[in-house]
Formats: C-alpha cells, structure tokens, sequence
C-alpha cells in the first residue's frame, strides 16, 4: 500500500513589512540648482561626476541620496526652475 505525504500544516499569512514613517527635511527639491557638484568624491553609492543632493529627515540623518548626472542639450534656469530636454536622475532611498 502507498501512503500519500502529508500535506504541510496550514500556517497564517505572513504579516507584512512594517513600515516607519520618516519626516523629511525637505520634501523637493530643484535641479540642478540644489544638487552639490561632486569634484571626483565619493557620496553614498556615487562616485566621481554630476550633482547629487542628500535627502535628508527632520533629525538630519541621510535617508536617501538623489543623483543628478546627465541631460542631452542646453539646460536653461527660469523663474524658480530648470528646464532640460531630456534628463537622467538616479534615486537611491
């Protein structure tokens, strides 16, 4: 006679990930005019070219990095904001 395998024990769903709420220093930000211009440095997971801003939260702990590192064409500051055709933006949070 062949026994079947028992089937697993039923178990609860996992409960999900919790989440903590973060209040940010500053929430916006406006590129390039905010980023810092990283002369060959390394900052967080970036190294070496382009602007980069640090995200920081109310208590001034780094909570995420915004890396600001190419746009094809001429990029134009107006009245409070830039303008690019075409940008390339990494986020790292």
């Amino acid at each position: 006679m062949i026994h079947p395998e028992p089937l697993p024990a039923h178990r609860p769903p996992a409960e999900p990930p919790r989440t903590q709420g973060i209040s940010l220093a500053k929430t916006s930000f406006s590129l390039p005019d905010d980023g810092v211009e990283m002369k060959n440095a390394k900052v967080g997971p970036f190294c070496c070219t382009g602007n980069f801003v640090i995200v920081r939260s109310s208590d001034g702990d780094a909570v995420g990095y915004i890396y600001f590192y190419s746009w094809k064409g001429q990029a134009y500051n107006v009245e409070g904001d830039s303008i690019v055709p075409d940008i390339s933006i990494g986020f790292l949070v």
